[in-house]
């Protein structure tokens, strides 16, 4: 006779299931527009009958929109910390609903709050974002070296101009050499993160307002 395996194997956390209860407690019916989404992407073409050419143009657009997308979903994040959202479900911090909202790490969604927040502040990184041009890994090595670089504010315009005619990883450089030249004492936390037997650099986002807030009365911002 077949013994059925240990549900103990299958054991997940406290925490988990928190997560997984709130989840379920969410409102499922979108806002309107989202089904429209839903119904255009389904009517686009196959890629496996596409040329070429086509599907190159085809992962350029795309790509595009999932920046938009991302966007909006850092805007929806930014909003949700505003308003409070996470009190009124119950789900802790903001991060904590973000990452219950959109099945991702915790500090995923205290990453995109981090990001939403510190876009209040430079306007003209924050119209980047949304952008077709842009993907949210050249805001993020934006808002990571901006610290470091002197009257950042006045140079905002010129790094999104750069930003707009190269790749991510060029970006970080350009920036990390400006971020040197007038502060030699930063640090180019991706150089850290990839020497050997380094401890993991923790990330602008790693924790959202909420968090500092709980914080500061002396308890975690996610219970769970």
């Amino acid at each position: 006779m077949a013994v059925s395996p240990s549900t103990s194997f299958f054991d997940v956390s406290r925490a988990a299931h928190r997560r997984a209860r709130i989840r379920a407690s969410l409102p499922t019916v979108a806002p309107a527009g989202f089904d429209q989404i839903n119904d255009q992407i389904d009517a686009l073409p196959d890629p496996d009958l596409l040329c070429a050419e086509e599907r190159a143009a085809a992962m350029r657009h795309t790509a595009r929109l999932r920046n938009r997308i991302e966007a909006y979903l850092t805007g929806l994040a930014g909003a949700a910390d505003t308003a409070g959202d996470s009190r009124v479900l119950g789900a802790g911090t903001t991060g904590s609903l973000v990452a219950i909202a959109t099945g991702s790490p915790v500090a995923v969604g205290s990453g995109m709050v981090n990001t939403a927040n510190a876009l209040h502040d430079p306007p003209v990184v924050k119209g980047c974002l949304g952008c077709r041009q842009h993907f949210e890994a050249h805001v993020y090595q934006i808002l990571a070296h901006a610290p470091a670089i002197d009257d950042f504010t006045s140079k905002q315009a010129a790094i999104v101009g750069l930003a707009k005619l190269t790749d991510a990883s060029e970006v970080r450089r350009v920036l990390q050499v400006a971020a040197e030249a007038d502060n030699p004492t930063h640090l180019d936390l991706s150089l850290i993160s990839n020497a050997p037997n380094a401890p993991a650099p923790v990330r602008p986002g790693e924790r959202d307002v909420g968090d500092h807030r709980n914080a500061r009365r002396g308890r975690r911002g996610d219970p769970g």
